[in-house]
C-alpha cells in the first residue's frame, strides 16, 4: 500500500505569530485563553507555564504545547529566553493528535534524535531567518522583521519550516504514546473545557455544579464524569487548584492581607485558605510571600519594564457542591 498516493493534499495551517523574547525576573503574562494552539520553547533560564491549574516548569531545551480554549499564564523567577508561536491546523487527524495529548510538556532529555529533534529545529529556524530576541514591547511578528524578508518566497519558506516542526511534534506525541485514551469522545472533551472555562470565570464566587449543568442542559453526574475523564480530577479539585494559582499571584504581586485574599477567592475562612494553600504549596501563604520577597512596588516596576508582547489574540458552598 502506498500511503503517499494521494489525489490531493490539503493541510491548511494558520500561523498567528512568531516571536523570540527575553524576559526578566518577575515578568508575567496574565491568565488568558484563545482558540488556537500555542507552542513555547525555553532557550535559556527557566519559567513557569500554568495551564488549567497545572504548573509546568520549563528549563533550557524544554517545550510545551498549550491546547485551544485552556486558560494559561506565564511567570518567571529568573531571566529567560524563549521562542513562541500560535497556530491552528485544519487537517483533522493531526489536529486530533494535539487535542488528545495527555502531558503537554516535552523535556529536553526526550529529544535524542538530533536531526529530527525540536531543539535542532528551533536552533536552525532562528539561524536561518536571523530572528533577533526582543527586550522591548514589540508586535508579535515584527514589522521590521517582515520588511527584512526579501520576497514572498522567504515567507513561504518560513511557513514550510513551521509545518515541519508541527509534523515533528505530532510524531513525537504519537511515538511516545502520550495521547489520552481514544474512548473519550470529542463532545465530552468539549463539555469539560466549557466547565473549566466557567470555573475560571467564577473564581470569586461560591459556585454549584447544578448551576452550570442547568445552563448546559446536562445532568450533574454526567457533567462531572466528562470533566474527570478529560482532566483526571473532579471539578472541585480543579477549582481549588486555580484558586490557589490566583492566590499565589496575589501574594506575589500585591500586599493584600491573607484574610482579604481568602475572602476574595471564596474560601470559608482565612484558616481554611491557609490549610489548603499549605497542602498544595508545602508552606503557608505568609511564608510563601516572605520567601519570594516580591513586594507590589517591585512587581509593578518589573511588569512595566517587561510589558507583555501580544496582539491580535489575539470552595464551594457546603450544600449541593461539586
Amino acid at each position: 500500500m502506498n500511503l503517499y498516493n494521494l489525489s490531493s493534499l490539503y493541510s491548511a495551517l494558520r500561523i498567528m505569530d512568531i516571536q523570540l523574547d527575553i524576559v526578566e525576573k518577575g515578568w508575567s503574562y496574565p491568565n488568558h485563553q484563545h482558540s488556537y494552539f500555542e507552542f513555547i520553547y525555553c532557550i535559556s533560564g527557566e519559567f513557569e507555564q500554568w495551564v488549567n491549574g497545572e504548573v509546568y516548569l520549563l528549563k533550557p531545551g524544554d517545550a510545551i504545547l498549550v491546547k485551544p480554549d485552556l486558560y494559561h499564564h506565564s511567570l518567571t523567577h529568573i531571566e529567560a529566553e524563549y521562542l513562541v508561536f500560535h497556530f491552528d491546523i485544519e487537517m483533522k487527524e493531526v489536529h486530533s493528535v494535539f487535542q488528545l495529548v495527555k502531558n503537554p510538556r516535552i523535556f529536553s532529555e526526550e529529544m535524542v534524535n538530533d536531526r529530527e529533534s525540536i531543539t535542532h529545529w528551533v536552533t536552525n529556524f532562528i539561524e536561518e531567518f536571523k530572528i533577533k530576541p526582543q527586550k522591548k514591547a514589540p508586535n508579535l511578528m515584527q514589522e521590521d522583521y517582515l520588511e527584512n524578508m526579501h520576497s514572498a518566497v522567504s515567507i513561504l519558506r518560513l511557513h514550510s519550516r513551521v509545518i515541519e516542526l508541527i509534523s515533528v511534534l505530532a510524531q513525537h506525541f504519537l511515538s511516545k504514546e502520550r495521547l489520552q485514551d481514544s474512548d473519550i469522545p470529542p463532545s465530552q472533551i468539549k463539555i469539560a473545557h466549557e466547565v473549566a472555562n466557567w470555573l475560571e470565570k467564577n473564581l470569586s464566587n461560591k459556585v454549584k455544579i447544578e448551576d452550570l449543568a442547568k445552563e448546559l442542559n446536562l445532568h450533574r453526574s454526567y457533567l462531572s464524569q466528562c470533566f474527570k475523564k478529560t482532566y483526571g480530577m473532579s471539578p472541585s479539585n480543579y477549582l481549588i487548584r486555580i484558586r490557589i494559582r490566583e492566590a499565589r499571584r496575589l501574594l506575589l504581586e500585591t500586599d493584600m492581607p491573607i484574610e482579604l485574599i481568602s475572602y476574595q477567592l471564596a474560601f470559608y475562612s482565612a484558616g481554611h485558605f491557609s490549610r489548603t494553600f499549605r497542602s498544595l504549596m508545602g508552606l503557608s501563604p505568609l511564608q510563601f510571600r516572605k520567601d519570594k520577597k516580591i513586594t507590589m512596588k517591585k512587581m509593578k516596576k518589573s511588569l512595566v519594564k517587561n510589558e507583555p508582547r501580544r496582539i491580535n489574540h489575539c470552595l464551594f458552598s457546603s450544600d449541593q457542591s461539586f
